[in-house]
């Protein structure tokens, strides 16, 4: 896989199964300079994503990042088709941009053959490996260290493992005190277990300042609470319930500065109460109920280019096995400019959440990340939480990344504790 700045090459004991190439594929005929500059011309937003895979992995040519983009939007349909149509044969997958590889691995033989011909009647070359367990069964274990449930580790690895979708194992980070108590244990582990000894600092929010914009309510802006209506995270996006009623989704770490049934607003209106906060685990999120009227809501963000005119959100990812290292994905929060996208470093990072090259800024928590198609179309794919661990930084990208709440995880969560069905507004 192409190295990206500051990454590690990926290594995999998975075996190389079958191998499905395209020659004159659509993704690679868009590759072209006229297609560049129709495709910028159309959509300036979606410079952004190719600049993302200029930044992430330096050796690329535009037309390499270009290729890349507008590929994206082909893996994302595949693999949602994959993991709806056969959840037990997808173990997991990866993006390769200098090679423009899309690799999945695969439980059986016949999962292998489905994603090779799904994939080459999208036009994708794909790289099928043959693995062992499938995504879903990665992050059941996982989900049971995280809860303190396992026979080994019991709760002294709560929060710490997160599945590895390349090599198709589970990993246990944990601080080096920690690790070396589990030392003599390893004989007794699964074999799907890897211990990894990691930074014993904790997951750093980022919360301050604010922006401010009109009706309706958009991914990006900046939101409030308390009588001087002080700036402090930032609003992901919008959802609405199966009973009607309408909520604003920020970071759940936001809504311990103010507590439960806090009033939240931006602006000079208030949007609400907040509630259902959780930071734990793979979840940080909390809703503010949209009680005042003045409010419109829909499925929107906020547009760096054209601020007076708010983007539609069209789509939102259902799938966690969708995340894959090697993508880009986008952040619409209070720091976002004309830069704000950044390669996926790992699809299960810290706590077990995506985690991309991109540091962003104090005041982005809850801020919505997002793929930009060729044509303009935005893609939600989860809610900001900050930093996995260190200092407070803004934009210092050699220095730190960032982690999300995935759609996947928030819509699971949701369907686990509200009673009617909750989901993000799309247009």
């Amino acid at each position: 896989m192409g190295e990206p700045v500051r990454r590690k090459a990926l290594i995999s004991s998975v075996t190389l199964l079958c191998l499905f190439a395209v020659g004159s594929t659509p993704a690679a005929s868009l590759a072209s300079p006229v297609a560049a500059d129709r495709v910028s011309a159309r959509v300036p937003q979606f410079d952004a994503v190719v600049n993302g895979y200029l930044r992430t992995y330096p050796t690329l040519t535009r037309e390499q990042a270009l290729r890349s983009a507008l590929g994206q939007e082909h893996r994302i349909r595949l693999l949602e088709r994959l993991q709806s149509q056969d959840p037990t044969g997808f173990g997991g997958s990866w993006y390769d941009p200098l090679t423009d590889t899309q690799h999945i691995n695969t439980v059986g033989a016949a999962a292998a053959t489905r994603a090779g011909k799904l994939g080459a009647d999208a036009g994708l070359t794909i790289a099928a490996h043959q693995v062992t367990y499938s995504l879903t069964q990665l992050q059941v274990i996982a989900a049971d260290i995280n809860a303190g449930k396992h026979p080994v580790f019991g709760r002294a690895a709560i929060d710490t493992a997160a599945p590895d979708a390349v090599a198709n194992k589970v990993t246990v980070t944990l601080p080096a005190a920690d690790l070396a108590r589990f030392e003599n244990t390893r004989s007794t582990l699964s074999s799907v277990i890897v211990l990894k000894e990691g930074d014993a600092r904790s997951s750093t929010p980022e919360c301050a300042s604010r922006l401010a914009c009109t009706t309706p309510l958009r991914s990006g802006i900046v939101l409030w609470h308390g009588p001087n209506r002080t700036g402090i995270c930032s609003l992901g996006f919008t959802a609405r319930a199966g009973d009607g009623s309408r909520w604003a989704v920020t970071a759940g770490h936001c809504g311990t500065e103010s507590g439960e049934f806090a009033q939240w607003g931006h602006s000079a209106e208030p949007i609400g109460l907040i509630q259902a906060g959780r930071d734990s685990g793979n979840i940080d999120i909390a809703r503010i109920q949209v009680s005042n009227p003045v409010w419109q809501t829909g499925g929107y963000l906020y547009d760096f280019w054209r601020p007076n005119v708010p983007a539609p959100l069209h789509y939102s990812i259902t799938a966690r096995g969708t995340i894959q290292a090697g993508d880009v994905v986008c952040l619409s929060a209070w720091h976002s400019g004309v830069e704000n996208c950044g390669g996926i470093r790992t699809a299960f990072g810290a706590r077990g959440m995506p985690e991309v090259y991109f540091d962003a800024c104090p005041g982005d928590s809850g801020g919505g990340w997002f793929y930009i198609t060729s044509y303009g179309e935005n893609w939600a794919y989860g809610i900001h939480r900050g930093q996995p661990s260190g200092s407070l930084t803004c934009h210092r990208h050699d220095l730190n990344t960032s982690i999300f709440t995935a759609v996947p995880d928030m819509n699971a969560w949701w369907d686990s504790t509200t009673a009617a069905l909750l989901r993000l507004e799309e247009r």
